[in-house]
């Protein structure tokens, strides 16, 4: 292979699969907000949420631990997406599925080096992709 990474886009079944979303802002409500459409399980981890993912977790849409993401998170998680404002805290999460080998789905920015060598370009359905913003799964099975 040179020195370009190639690109294998992938779909994956997630009704009634564990996904964990660690992060409580804007991104992690537009992804939570997204994935509700393909009836997954939902675990959130992240010290403080917004107004509407409370309002999701009291609703019982998803399951809220108010603390900061632990490497014991992703037991079980089909699907994890790192969607903190800290690099170092997805930076954290992404060597630890790749410990783990889950499936990682993570915002990327230019200012945002991104580490290892699996990504897999994720398949866009209806939403606006903000300036300098991607969404990347990196697939590590």
């Amino acid at each position: 292979m040179d020195e370009h990474m190639a690109y294998f886009p992938i779909f994956i079944q997630l009704e009634e699969e564990d996904c964990l979303v660690a992060g409580g802002g804007r991104v992690a409500q537009r992804k939570v907000e997204i994935l509700l459409e393909y009836g997954p399980k939902i675990r959130l981890v992240a010290p403080r949420v917004t107004d509407s993912l409370w309002k999701l977790g009291q609703q019982g849409k998803i399951q809220i631990f108010l603390r900061r993401f632990r490497p014991e998170d992703l037991e079980g998680a089909r699907l994890v997406i790192a969607a903190s404002n800290d690099p170092e805290v997805n930076g954290s999460i992404s060597a630890a599925c790749r410990q783990q080998k889950a499936f990682l789905n993570t915002l990327w920015q230019y200012s945002i080096p991104v580490s290892g060598s699996h990504f897999y370009h994720l398949i866009f359905a209806h939403y606006e992709i903000e300036y300098k913003e991607y969404f990347v799964l990196s697939c590590m099975r």
